[in-house]
């Protein structure tokens, strides 16, 4: 029988992913610090090591071979070399911040992510990124696909890369429905959004992800090869709140804020709103090489999120990690001063006249039309 080491999977994909790999024929081992251990994954052999560092790394996997590795957790960068020469297939876990104007949307010009970004497009400069931080995380993406593509160049192993958008689904690292579901258990009348909510960052649900990634295991046209990943349809951020609090049954207005007070709502997006507006990637190649397809569309995915989240949510403990602070008298007093300088302005409010620049012709004739066009 064929074995597979799976690297993680107490995440939001990682159980979907042991799960497919052994519905394909293969024996799933699980290798993680053992943390956090799901009910879902509690059944397959485990290892437990952090797999962030080589030494133990080692000492765990001992002189054990694979034919297929997935590293969806730990330093890739240290990760490849280490299993060069003892699996068949290397699929590894990264992510779009690799994408030039993610981290930092100043370093690039015009200003943030260029839209539909492809595998090919290139990596941010990392010289020209503020703050630090953010320019060592870059540098750390890039070495990390770097090490895998240079033992896939050495023939060490077949490898695939994955660049994971927002992920959401049970257990996501990140995600924004508990910011949104504690809201309306808290009967908030209002909820602010950043950027007027009109923001795109692409998301796909983890059954998707999981999905994409098992559909390149057999498949030899993805060896050497990078790939986007996406939920067929993609909203903006107010679209995905409005669908939200429809499936909730919560009638909650939505209040999009203008981007210098987005500081008000950063816990709704990427980082705490440090990284750019918008981040949308093209995911066609998983499409044409793979034959991939949504498992579940984006309105079914958030759906069963959401039952999920009512049915779990996170302890206070968990909770107290959470980006959102919920600090609900700093967005009351948000609201208020929005209020009041919209009174303030109404007396000065301009409207623009509904005419479009075409001409408009009362009768058949060549002259201008009755508004000069």
């Amino acid at each position: 029988m064929r074995t597979a080491l799976l690297i993680g999977g107490s995440g939001a994909t990682g159980g979907l992913i042991a799960r497919g790999l052994a519905e394909q024929g293969l024996e799933v081992t699980i290798l993680h610090r053992g943390v956090h251990e799901p009910d879902d994954i509690a059944h397959f052999p485990h290892l437990h090591a952090d797999p962030h560092f080589e030494e133990p790394m080692r000492e765990a996997v001992g002189e054990r071979t694979f034919d297929v590795v997935v590293a969806t957790y730990g330093r890739v960068r240290t990760l490849a070399p280490l299993f060069s020469g003892r699996c068949e297939r290397f699929l590894a876990i990264g992510g779009i911040p690799i994408y030039a104007g993610y981290l930092d949307p100043s370093a690039t010009h015009p200003n943030g992510m260029r839209l539909f970004a492809r595998e090919d497009d290139p990596h941010p400069d990392t010289r020209q990124m503020h703050p630090e931080g953010a320019a060592t995380f870059a540098s750390k993406m890039i070495a990390a696909e770097a090490a895998v593509m240079a033992e896939h160049a050495r023939g060490g192993f077949a490898a695939s890369i994955f660049r994971y958008p927002v992920v959401y689904g049970p257990r996501s690292i990140g995600e924004s429905d508990w910011s949104i579901v504690k809201r309306v258990q808290d009967g908030r009348p209002f909820i602010l959004l950043p950027n007027e909510g009109l923001g795109i960052i692409t998301r796909c649900a983890a059954v998707n992800c999981a999905h994409a990634v098992l559909l390149a295991v057999d498949c030899a046209q993805a060896r050497g090869r990078i790939f986007n990943l996406a939920d067929d349809d993609q909203y903006t951020l107010g679209q995905w709140t409005e669908m939200m609090l429809s499936h909730l049954g919560a009638k909650v207005e939505i209040v999009g804020l203008p981007r210098s007070l987005t500081w008000a709502a950063a816990h709704l997006t990427p980082l705490s709103g440090t990284t750019t507006v918008h981040a949308i990637v093209d995911a066609s190649l998983a499409r044409q090489v793979l034959g991939y397809a949504d498992k579940v569309s984006a309105r079914q995915a958030l759906a069963q999120l959401l039952d999920w989240r009512l049915a779990n949510p996170p302890a206070v403990r968990d909770e107290r990690a959470w980006a959102d602070p919920f600090d609900y008298a700093l967005e009351d007093e948000v609201r208020r001063r929005l209020d009041r300088l919209k009174t303030d302005l109404e007396p000065i409010a301009r409207h623009a006249p509904a005419v479009h620049p075409y001409p408009h012709p009362k009768a058949p004739g060549l002259a201008p039309d009755h508004r000069g066009r």
